[in-house]
């Protein structure tokens, strides 16, 4: 029987893994597991991607980058909460032999940012620094030489974090998240990667912080 494995990293810098039995079983069983491996340090509002491999998944990584790497967490100050400490550091966790490796720093140090694998690249829009400055660089990593470029900057109009990012035939969208003064946002924009250039799509019909996406292709299938 095939599973799904998902995987997790918190704040306690624990990793957990979650396997889900394939939807052909009537009991639809999900596991947690706790693992003996543990991130390199404490990390939270972080992104967490997965990079398929070529092996037919023996060299599958997950790539997590940034984050608040304050202990403490984020911080209650007045009314606000706001962290410390943000890191530019990025780790790969090799989901077969369950192993983390330091890979090359992000250009800047970010938090609440977004991610999304395209093609085998790792892409990095929005966030915040730890002056709670909007991160308006679109960064990309490529695994195969361990190096940072930029892709280009978000235009004042769409400097976001806690936003959601997404990918669709090749496209980077940027979905929702807060803007100045955290009011959260419906926009989405969609940028094509070849030449940089940014076109408004439908906004969503709500307001969305802490937003979260994904993009599915439905099979096709006879009604």
């Amino acid at each position: 029987m095939k599973f799904t494995k998902l995987t997790l990293f918190t704040l306690t810098a624990l990793s957990s893994t979650v396997a889900v039995r394939a939807r052909d079983n009537p009991k639809n069983t999900i596991v947690w597991n706790t693992l003996t491996e543990t991130l390199p340090r404490p990390v939270s509002d972080m992104t967490a991607t997965l990079i398929p491999g070529h092996k037919s998944g023996d060299d599958d990584v997950v790539l997590i980058a940034g984050g608040c790497s304050s202990e403490k967490g984020n911080e209650k100050f007045d009314e606000d909460f706001f962290c410390t400490e943000v890191t530019k550091e990025m780790y790969s966790f090799n989901v077969k032999k369950k192993t983390f490796t330091k890979m090359a720093d992000m250009p800047e140090a970010r938090y609440r940012h977004a991610a999304v694998a395209i093609y085998g690249k790792l892409y990095i829009v929005g966030g915040r620094d730890v002056d709670d400055n909007f991160v308006t660089p679109i960064n990309v990593y490529d695994p195969s030489t361990n190096e940072w470029s930029r892709v280009r900057i978000l235009p004042d109009q769409y400097r976001v974090s806690d936003n959601a990012a997404l990918t669709y035939e090749g496209k980077l969208y940027v979905v929702g998240g807060y803007g100045a003064e955290y009011v959260a946002q419906t926009f989405m924009i969609k940028i094509d990667l070849d030449t940089q250039g940014i076109s408004t799509k439908a906004s969503m019909i709500t307001p969305r912080g802490d937003a979260n996406a994904v993009s599915y292709q439905i099979p096709d299938r006879r009604l």
